[in-house]
């Protein structure tokens, strides 16, 4: 009986397309669409100092006072490095405003007066949530009755 559930057993991964060549599982013969741009330059804010920049998701950048504006600069320069390293490189003119997730997708605003108080203390505002960059969408306006 053993010999027979060997058999079976292999029927079925044949069945189900299993890979033997590869052995990387069953095998997915629906194609997966290509992304057809994948440059992640091209949804992002740029931000770079010192010859060393990092990306932002757009719309995460709630503020950028006038003194800072050369920081936000439209194409990569030199080198590139994370989020986090780049954070703690430059705390002294970036400010992370935590935001709920409702806040980003729109659903709920952003406290203006708190972002006021912030905005005073002349730094680049950039949305974080668990203290990674997030994308802000506009706060959806409730349909006129």
């Amino acid at each position: 009986m053993t010999g027979h559930s060997s058999i079976l057993g292999i029927c079925i991964l044949f069945a189900v397309g299993y890979n033997f060549a590869s052995a990387q599982g069953p095998v997915d013969n629906h194609k997966r669409p290509l992304i057809a741009d994948a440059d992640p330059y091209k949804k992002s804010d740029i931000l770079v100092d010192n010859g060393t920049h990092t990306i932002l998701p757009k719309r995460c950048i709630l503020f950028i006072p006038e003194k800072l504006q050369a920081h936000l600069i439209p194409s990569p320069k030199k080198n590139f490095t994370i989020w986090p390293k780049f954070l703690r490189a430059n705390s002294q003119w970036l400010y992370c405003f935590e935001v709920t997730l409702d806040q980003a997708k729109g659903l709920k605003p952003i406290d203006e007066k708190k972002l006021e108080r912030v905005k005073k203390l002349g730094k680049i505002v950039v949305a974080v949530r668990h203290k990674n960059p997030i994308s802000v969408l506009p706060v959806k306006k409730e349909p006129s009755q």
